[in-house]
């Protein structure tokens, strides 16, 4: 899974097939072994109708790439293919890690659980997902691509995710050419007009800006591969004074901008702009875009637009034109 670049949780598969599959305290096909930090405790029953069953203490696997796993105990049952990871669950990779009270691994479903004060960081992209419970169903002979899902837990915390947009290669470039009937304003311009104010083509900033991140709440948030993230649920995004809210939102991970679909609404300090969709993209540029389309409304102190599209330019999340 990618968010806003490089957030996946593949290589915890490989560790936990080992607790499951393998003799603890052997080295394993998949690369993993127990390490010297914990593994306080290491005992192997077989249970009648159950088979065999490892319990641990202080788990501590290491695996291939610097992958390490962590928790309070770990019980695994060999027959049925399923390890649970008990308390303080960490794994780390890289840049990578992850942490819930509870993970369990289902081998043959090829399914993973976390639950419990679930978190999931990258600190290389300054990404991350927290709270609610996850299930991550990895990339398997039986199915194509990976998918992940979190969802309301437990303790009733929705999901929120931090995404942070790549840096931008370039200021993109100014649309407004497009049309002879863009309103250029340094303050609304009255729908009443009768001619259209001709286009004026903003000034080259001398440099972009860094990328804003989102925070994104919502019911559930699915990932599905390794280029798309959507929420749904009672959406609601923040980005510095900027709040946007919808029936559900699509992140482009490539170019960081955001569609909002069903009821979508953005608010800035002096505006409120409606729409059945709005898109919010260039987010790393000087000057930004949002767009509403299908029943747009803009609403702002004293005044109301309505068209079938409204286009806002901002720069620093203020209107500058539309």
């Amino acid at each position: 899974m990618h968010l806003g670049g490089s957030l996946s949780p593949a290589p915890i598969v490989g560790a936990l097939v080992l607790i499951a599959l393998a003799p603890l305290g052997v080295r394993g096909q998949d690369g993993c072994e127990l390490g010297d930090r914990g593994n306080d405790v290491v005992n192997i029953q077989t249970l009648p109708g159950i088979g065999q069953v490892t319990y641990i203490t202080r788990p501590h696997f290491v695996c291939e790439g610097g992958v390490q796993i962590f928790a309070d105990s770990a019980i695994a049952y060999g027959e049925q293919g399923m390890s649970h990871l008990i308390g303080g669950v960490r794994y780390l990779e890289s840049a990578r890690e992850l942490r819930a009270d509870e993970a369990r691994y289902f081998t043959n479903e090829g399914r993973l659980q976390a639950e419990g004060r679930m978190s999931l960081r990258d600190d290389e992209q300054g990404s991350s997902i927290q709270n609610g419970d996850l299930v991550y169903l990895l990339e398997t002979d039986f199915r194509d691509e990976s998918t992940m899902t979190v969802t309301i837990g437990a303790d009733g915390l929705r999901p929120r995710a931090i995404l942070t947009p790549a840096e931008p290669e370039e200021v993109p470039e100014d649309t407004t050419a497009e049309t002879d009937s863009s309103l250029v304003v340094d303050s609304v311009v009255s729908p009443e007009a009768e001619e259209a104010v001709p286009p004026v083509a903003p000034e080259a900033p001398a440099d972009t800006l860094p990328p804003t991140p989102y925070t994104v709440d919502s019911d559930r948030m699915f990932i599905e591969g390794q280029g798309s993230f959507t929420a749904s649920g009672g959406v609601e995004i923040v980005r510095d004074s900027l709040f946007a809210f919808g029936d559900s939102a699509v992140y482009d991970q490539a170019g960081g901008g955001l569609l909002l679909e069903g009821s979508a609404r953005v608010e800035g300090e002096a505006y409120q702009l409606i729409g059945r969709t709005i898109s919010m993209g260039a987010p790393g540029a000087a000057v930004s875009e949002v767009r509403a389309r299908r029943e747009a409304r803009l609403v702002g102190d004293g005044f109301e637009l309505t068209a079938a599209q409204i286009v806002l330019f901002l720069r620093d999340d203020a209107l500058e034109r539309l």
